[in-house]
C-alpha cells in the first residue's frame, strides 16, 4: 500500500504534464502505452490528451475541463469521474505555473522514463511468473531476450547539424527558462536567475551572504517557484525561521521603535548641481560631500533629519542617463516583529505566490548534495513537491561527497561538480555561498584571485557573484555586488552595483544604483 501511494502520486504529476504541457506531451507520447500506468482515472486523462494532441498538436491546458464535461455526457463511469473532478479542481496552480513558463518540463520527463521503466520491469516479472508457473520456460527466455528498455528518444542522441526540432528548442528563446529576474540595477547587471543555473556567491565572512540567499530565496517564492532552503549548519532551524519572517514582514524579531533606514538619493541633488524642474526639493545640501575616493556620496546619519533636505530619485524614471545613485537616510517607526504577525503575513504570502517554501535545517559537515537530493525525493514522493529553486547555505561547510576523498581541495572540487550535476538532473536552479581567502579582508573589491580552497569551484557554475563591502560601507548600510563569471553573456568584473540594505529590519536590498567609478 506504501508503494501504491507513491506510484499514484508520479502517475498524477504525469496526467498533470500532459495536460498543461505541449512539450512534455510530444515527448512522453513516444514511450507511452497504457499498461505503462496502475491508476484507472489517470489512463483516461492520458487518453483524452493524447487524442487533443494529434488532432491539434498541442496538450489541452485548461480546455481539459470541456474535454471531461463531454465525457461525463457520454456515460463516463461514476466512480472515474468523481476522481477525475477531485484531480482536475487541484490543478489550478499548475496551469498558472505553466503560463508563467516555470512548469519542470524536463524533471517531469525524467520522472516519467524512470516510472514507465519500472511498471516495465514490474510487468516483466509478471509474465515470466505466469509462464514458470506453466512451466513454459522456453518462452520465458524469449520473454526476456525481446525485452526493450523504456527509453525517451532523447537518449539515444541528435545529430546538430540536422535535427531542425533540435535546433528550434535550441534558439528559442523559452528554452532559456527564466525563474525570476531581480529588481533595479542588481537585475541589469546579473540578469534573470534561469533554470539550471549554478550560482556561486562569494564573499569574506561576515558580509552578509546568508542574508543575500534568504533575500533571493523570498524573491523566488514570489514569483511563483517552488523553493527549498538547505542550511548546513550555519544557522540552526529558528534562526533561518526568524530571518526569514524579517525579510517578509520589513519587522525586527528583536528591535521595535524608531531607527534609521536607506532612502534613494541622487548625487546631483546631494550635490545641488541638478537644475531640472523635476528635482524634489532645493532646499538644504548634503554636507558631506565625497569620500576620499570619490566613489561615494555619504551622508551623516544625525543630519538626515535635521537639515531640511528632501531626497530625490525623479531621475531614475525621467532621466536614467543623468541619475547617479546616492544614498539618504531617513527615520521610520517600526513595531517588533511578533509570532503572530510572522504567521499571518507569512500565509499571506505563501497564499498568493501558490507556491511552496521547504526549509531542511542540518548539523554542520553532514549534509551533501547526495543528501539533498535524498531529501527532494522524499518531499516529491510524499507531497509532490517539485523544487525550482534550491538554495544550499553553504558548500564550504558540506560534508565529502566521497569519504574516501582525503585531500580538502578535491574534497571541496567534488561537492561543486555535484553542485552542477544536481541542477542538470534535478532540472533547477541552485545557488550557493562560498567564504572568500584572507587577501580577501585588505581588499575593496575582490577579483577570482580571491578564491578559498580550490578554484576549480568556478569552472562548475554558470554564475559567480562578489559581495564587496568595507567597514564604512557597513555601517552606511550599503554593500557592493559585482559579476566575476557568467557563462552566456557578457560581463564587466569592474562594473558594480551598490545595494542599500537595513539588516536590523531584515531587509537585505532596499534598493540599488550603479556604483560611481573611482578616480
Amino acid at each position: 500500500m506504501r508503494q501504491r501511494k507513491i506510484d499514484n502520486s508520479v502517475e498524477k504529476s504525469i496526467a498533470t504534464g500532459a495536460i498543461v504541457s505541449t512539450e512534455y506531451l510530444k515527448a512522453v507520447q513516444a514511450i507511452y502505452h497504457a499498461d505503462l500506468v496502475a491508476v484507472p482515472f489517470v489512463k483516461t486523462v492520458l487518453s483524452w490528451c493524447l487524442d487533443y494532441y494529434r488532432q491539434y498538436e498541442r496538450a489541452p491546458e485548461r480546455y481539459i475541463a470541456d474535454i471531461f464535461a463531454a465525457s461525463q455526457r457520454n456515460g463516463l463511469a461514476d466512480d472515474q469521474a468523481e476522481l477525475i473532478a477531485d484531480f482536475l479542481t487541484g490543478l489550478s496552480d499548475e496551469f498558472e505555473h505553466s503560463e508563467a513558463g516555470k512548469f519542470n518540463v524536463q524533471y517531469c520527463l525524467d520522472a516519467s522514463e524512470k516510472h514507465f521503466e519500472a511498471r516495465n520491469q514490474e510487468l516483466l516479472v509478471a509474465d515470466i511468473r505466469a509462464l514458470h508457473a506453466k512451466s513454459a520456460y522456453a518462452e520465458a527466455e524469449q520473454l526476456i531476450a525481446g525485452y526493450k528498455r523504456v527509453q525517451l528518444p532523447a537518449g539515444a542522441g541528435i545529430e546538430p547539424f540536422t535535427d531542425a526540432d533540435a535546433i528550434r528548442k535550441a534558439f528559442d528563446p523559452d528554452s532559456r527558462q527564466e525563474l525570476f529576474r531581480l529588481p533595479g540595477a542588481l537585475g541589469e547587471l546579473v540578469g534573470a536567475v534561469e533554470r539550471e543555473d549554478f550560482i556561486g556567491i562569494l564573499a569574506p565572512e561576515k558580509r552578509g551572504k546568508s542574508w543575500r540567499l534568504l533575500d533571493l530565496a523570498v524573491r523566488g517564492l514570489r514569483a511563483g517557484c517552488n523553493v527549498a532552503y538547505f542550511d548546513a549548519g550555519d544557522m540552526n532551524q529558528d534562526q533561518v525561521v526568524r530571518r526569514l519572517h524579517a525579510r517578509n514582514t520589513q519587522r525586527s524579531p528583536k528591535y521595535g521603535g524608531p531607527m534609521l533606514t536607506p532612502v534613494l538619493d541622487c548625487r546631483h541633488s546631494q550635490e545641488d548641481t541638478c537644475r531640472r524642474p523635476q528635482r524634489i526639493s532645493r532646499r538644504g545640501v548634503c554636507e558631506d560631500g565625497r569620500d576620499k575616493t570619490g566613489a561615494l556620496i555619504r551622508v551623516k546619519m544625525a543630519f538626515a533629519d535635521v537639515s531640511g533636505y528632501q531626497p530625490c530619485s525623479a531621475c531614475v524614471r525621467d532621466n536614467p542617463a543623468d541619475f547617479q545613485g546616492a544614498v539618504w537616510y531617513a527615520m521610520v517607526d517600526s513595531e517588533q516583529l511578533t509570532w503572530q504577525h510572522a504567521v499571518e503575513l507569512g500565509q499571506r504570502t505563501a497564499a498568493r505566490s501558490r507556491k511552496r517554501f521547504k526549509l531542511s535545517c542540518h548539523a554542520n559537515s553532514t549534509l551533501t548534495v547526495a543528501g539533498m537530493e535524498a531529501v527532494l525525493d522524499r518531499w516529491r514522493a510524499e507531497d509532490g513537491f517539485v523544487a525550482d529553486l534550491v538554495f544550499a547555505d553553504y558548500f564550504d561547510i558540506f560534508a565529502a561527497e566521497n569519504p574516501k576523498t582525503v585531500d580538502p581541495r578535491h574534497r571541496i572540487n567534488e561537492t561543486w561538480q555535484a553542485g552542477r550535476r544536481f541542477t542538470q538532473q534535478q532540472h533547477c536552479a541552485l545557488i550557493t555561498v562560498t567564504q572568500a581567502d584572507a587577501n580577501s579582508y585588505d581588499r575593496r573589491s575582490l577579483k577570482l584571485s580571491n578564491f578559498s580552497e580550490d578554484k576549480r569551484k568556478f569552472a562548475h557554475t554558470t554564475k559567480f557573484w562578489v559581495l564587496n563591502q568595507t567597514a564604512e560601507e557597513k555601517r552606511d548600510m550599503i554593500i557592493r555586488m559585482a559579476t566575476l563569471l557568467m557563462r552566456e553573456d557578457e560581463f564587466d568584473v569592474d562594473r558594480e552595483v551598490v545595494i542599500a540594505q537595513d539588516l536590523r529590519r531584515g531587509q537585505p536590498y532596499v534598493f540599488s544604483y550603479f556604483a560611481h567609478k573611482v578616480l
